[in-house]
């Protein structure tokens, strides 16, 4: 099964100003890569809006159980 890819270039693309980041994958090769880029591309970034009740709806897929 193919991996979707990140959206973050199609954020770019698509010219949202402000992006809200619920919480940071914990993933070591991906976990702030795409913040970083959103704001090299001027894209304001608020991070850990409600992180531990996001952390709860998404534990399966980022596997920190």
């Amino acid at each position: 099964m193919a991996k979707p890819p990140p959206c973050v270039d199609l954020i770019i693309s698509s010219g949202i100003k402000k992006v809200v980041v619920g919480c940071i994958d914990p993933f070591e090769k991906v976990n702030v890569s795409g913040i970083k880029k959103l704001r090299e591309n001027g894209i304001e970034v608020i991070e850990n809006v409600s992180e531990y009740e996001c952390i709860e709806l998404n534990k399966r897929f980022l596997l920190i159980i």
